[in-house]
């Protein structure tokens, strides 16, 4: 039976979508014979827009749509642009409500993505690759979908990227993903932590929500990057490492470690750890390289 597979790209900044759509196309060839695939273009600019009327011969293979929904106009980041975005009725409320004026970017490329779930009802794969912040600072939501994996371009070198994408789409292909977020994007899920990595095992990642924000968790690794922006939640990041330490048996003295440095952290930032990573012995995402985002922090 023939599945059909989207790859959804955004990029706020042309230099980004680029690199996006050449490792698109490179991805492509490792998807299954076994799905049709769509790949969508989400223009986020004027600056993107041009860009794609410019090289839409040569850029990606096979055809691609455009959803473009900016006529035009630079993206404010900005109460104004939010209601206008509210008013068009491209973000519905009851998916993204409580997110701050400043986060406007990844809301409106996931509630397109929404959008298209919704109708097609398909798997997806959504390639983000862009970056909100000017100082390089990057957040990553779990949008709500349903049968859905999200690659970072940011947080991965170009064969880590495409090895990701061929981890995504075998598990799409060999699994129904069917889990889905009930709550807001800002209420943090405890009750459903345990499910979460049940799913993560199944699917091989997952995503942990803390106070807005979104973490990827692998079976031997711990949460990706934090935000500047992120307020310090110490019994929540606690409560968390619990439950990964049950499950998955990291040792009393790596414990130690993360609970001492996620509360010196803590005190002196009056947020939690930018960046926790536990010993990865099996490789990124199918053992591509992993390049360290800039700015992050190692334990």
């Amino acid at each position: 039976m023939t599945k059909d597979l989207t790859v959804f790209v955004n990029a706020f900044r042309r230099a980004y979508l680029k690199e996006a759509l050449e490792s698109v196309r490179l991805s492509l060839s490792f998807v299954p014979a076994c799905f049709t695939t769509q790949v969508i273009v989400c223009v986020l600019s004027e600056d993107v827009k041009v860009f794609l009327a410019e090289n839409k011969e040569n850029l990606i293979s096979p055809d691609y749509k455009v959803l473009e929904y900016l006529e035009g106009e630079e993206l404010e980041r900005n109460s104004r642009a939010m209601d206008f975005f509210y008013g068009s009725g491209i973000i519905e409320g009851k998916y993204f409500h409580e997110m701050s004026d400043d986060d406007v970017v990844e809301p409106v490329f996931y509630g397109l993505a929404l959008n298209v779930l919704r109708n097609q009802n398909v798997p997806m794969v959504t390639f983000h690759w862009d970056m909100i912040y000017e100082d390089g600072s990057c957040g990553y939501r779990m949008p709500f979908f349903k049968r859905a994996c999200v690659i970072s371009g940011k947080e991965a070198s170009r064969l880590a990227l495409v090895s990701s994408f061929r981890h995504a789409v075998a598990t799409i292909a060999e699994t129904e993903l069917t889990f889905s977020i009930r709550k807001s994007a800002r209420t943090p899920i405890l009750g459903d932590v345990h499910e979460w990595l049940h799913w993560c095992m199944q699917a091989g990642f997952a995503w942990l929500p803390v106070r807005g924000f979104w973490y990827r968790v692998y079976p031997t690794s711990m949460w990706d990057k934090n935000l500047e922006t992120i307020d310090g939640n110490l019994d929540l990041y606690m409560e968390y490492l619990k439950v990964y330490k049950e499950k998955y048996g990291i040792s009393p003295e790596e414990n130690d470690t993360i609970e001492s440095k996620l509360k010196d952290r803590h005190s002196r930032q009056g947020r939690a750890a930018r960046y926790i990573r536990a010993k990865d012995s099996s490789g990124y995402l199918g053992g591509g390289p992993y390049d360290v985002p800039d700015g992050a922090v190692l334990l």
